[in-house]
């Protein structure tokens, strides 16, 4: 999904999923709605962290991936360069 619609739209979706699912466990009226909705809510933080964590490795080390998987660009240098994944 990040790849598709980009990291900071995934990421805010993901945190906008979380929250309206996070309500909805704590006025859950009853114990199958409260199960469904925690596993909801689960599957958002999920996406939070997700996309939290690629952003994390992309930019480790001065590096960002490009639109293509295979070039990098140093941010040092600005040059292209082949990435080590």
């Amino acid at each position: 999904m990040a790849d598709r619609l980009g990291r900071l739209k995934s990421l805010l979706a993901s945190l906008m999923l979380a929250v309206v699912f996070g309500v909805l466990v704590c006025v859950s009226p009853s114990p199958p709605v409260f199960i469904t909705m925690r596993f909801c809510l689960a599957a958002a933080s999920a996406g939070v962290y997700l996309t939290l964590y690629v952003t994390r490795k992309s930019n480790a080390h001065g590096t960002r991936v490009t639109n293509s998987s295979t070039e990098c660009r140093d941010d040092v240098s600005l040059q292209k360069r082949p990435c080590l994944q």
